[in-house]
């Protein structure tokens, strides 16, 4: 029933909210998609792989671990937002491609449709920024805040796991209680949740921010989403005694007292 749902709103076209105009596409030569991975990665007919800038779909069973709540609808409304067109375009930011040799774009359609931005408005996939693509960061983060106080899609099912129940790798959201906060010699941050997950914001990202860490301080109540690592079975852990999981955040959207 779900999947009806999704395909009807996307054929009746009542989320589209406009991040990109037609004049995105204009002068640019049309793409043809031969595959669907999932709700965020799919495949040109000439070989590229083109992951979706700004967002991140829940994953499909790839690992053994299962599908991800809501990867199946996902998956499929990718693949029906494609057959509903005729000519689709690849747009880029700055950064071209990925370290895996993924081309990094948006999708877009001849009137300047976005599929990430659709996605995002159906809770179908989550807002992510990581720079230097960054020039549709805060329209997308402002299509995902509908979806999510509307709670739709991923929102409906993930609320922000506990960092003291953290159990397995990969993206996630994740809120907490800072217990430390330590500044390296390089100049780099740490907030530490729980004792248990480590926030690394860099030197280098500093510039995104307003001041960090102005506004955190032990005892804030944070929610932080972005790829966790577990660290559990490495030196920095058994040995040094570093928090057991690691979480780099490189802009300000990922990471908010509350």
């Amino acid at each position: 029933m779900r999947i009806f749902l999704l395909l009807y709103l996307l054929l009746v076209g009542e989320v589209w909210a406009g991040c990109f105009t037609s004049a995105a596409v204009v002068g640019l030569d049309a793409v043809k998609v031969t595959r669907v991975y999932d709700g965020d990665t799919v495949q040109l007919v000439d070989g590229r792989k083109v992951r979706l800038l700004n967002i991140n779909a829940p994953e499909l069973d790839h690992k053994g671990d299962g599908d991800h709540a809501f990867a199946r609808e996902a998956t499929a409304y990718v693949t029906h937002w494609l057959r509903a067109r005729d000519d689709v375009f690849l747009v880029f930011d700055r950064e071209r491609k990925d370290r895996y040799g993924r081309w990094l774009a948006h999708l877009l359609d001849g009137s300047g449709r976005s599929l990430a931005e659709d996605l995002l408005a159906q809770g179908l996939a989550m807002p992510l920024a990581v720079p230097p693509n960054l020039a549709q960061a805060a329209c997308y983060f402002s299509v995902a805040a509908g979806s999510k106080s509307a709670k739709l899609g991923v929102w409906s099912t993930n609320p922000a796991i506990a960092a003291g129940k953290l159990s397995r790798s990969g993206f996630q959201r994740v809120s907490g209680t800072v217990s430390k906060i330590t500044k390296t010699r390089a100049g780099d941050y740490w907030l530490e949740l729980d004792g248990v997950l480590a926030i690394q914001v860099k030197k280098q990202d500093l510039g995104f921010f307003n001041d960090f860490p102005s506004g955190f301080s032990v005892a804030s109540q944070v929610e932080v989403e972005g790829w966790v690592v577990d660290r559990s079975n490495t030196s920095d852990h058994l040995q040094k005694g570093y928090a057991p999981w690691k979480l780099q955040v490189r802009t300000p959207y990922a990471i908010r007292v509350h």
